[in-house]
């Protein structure tokens, strides 16, 4: 009886054990992963039996995060000003200074002829100008020689053209001399021209033309 009532504990407790095992290894053996599959499978977190003692766990002091160094944050460009359409561009600035081209200077005027040869010695005005007393406007005066403002001045390339009354005192000497040989004993004679900057123009008379045709 004593066997018989043993059996009956013993049993009992022998298949609830090996029930036990036998459902502890079909979770386990569930939750291994499958080969061959791409995906994780998901694990059980239940025990069938929790340790006795858990194992010692390592502890570490807590890490304390580093401070974060801020990066300077680089701002958007700033974009450049444009002019409007049709707008004209700036000149660029140069730091030279400006060449000042010197004023022009008026050009010098006869002021007087000389012809020692012949005693002849006048003022020489221009034939715009008017002597007071003396004929109409744009008559030639007396006492005067004139100059054509036509004809190039001394100081400038060209003729000067320069005329006066065949009268006594003036341009008489000239015209007589013409007459004679055709101003042969003009020729070689000195002219001097004077201006109103104080300068003096030599001439040599090298031709006598009676009647200037051309």
């Amino acid at each position: 009886m004593r066997l018989i009532a043993f059996l009956d504990r013993v049993v009992p407790a022998l298949l609830m054990a090996a029930g036990v095992t036998l459902l502890t290894v079909g979770l386990l053996s569930y939750a291994a992963p499958v080969e061959g599959e791409g995906r994780a499978t998901t694990t059980s977190s239940l025990a069938a039996d929790p340790p006795a003692s858990a194992p010692p766990v390592a502890s570490a002091p807590p890490v304390s995060p580093a401070p974060a160094t801020a990066r300077p944050s680089i701002g958007a460009p700033t974009p450049l000003p444009t002019l409007p359409s049709g707008a004209a561009t700036p000149a660029a600035t140069s730091s030279a200074a400006p060449v000042v081209s010197p004023s022009a200077r008026p050009v010098a005027v006869v002021t007087r002829v000389v012809i020692p040869s012949e005693r002849i010695d006048l003022p020489v005005i221009s034939r715009l100008e008017r002597v007071p007393g003396q004929g109409p406007d744009r008559y030639p005066p007396c006492d005067v020689a004139l100059f054509h403002d036509a004809f190039a001045q001394p100081s400038e390339e060209g003729a000067t053209y320069i005329y006066a009354h065949a009268q006594a005192g003036m341009f008489i000497p000239l015209l007589e001399a013409s007459l004679r040989r055709d101003g042969e004993s003009l020729l070689g004679a000195l002219v001097e021209v004077y201006t109103d900057d104080d300068k003096r123009y030599l001439y040599e008379i090298e031709r006598v033309k009676r009647h200037a045709l051309d």
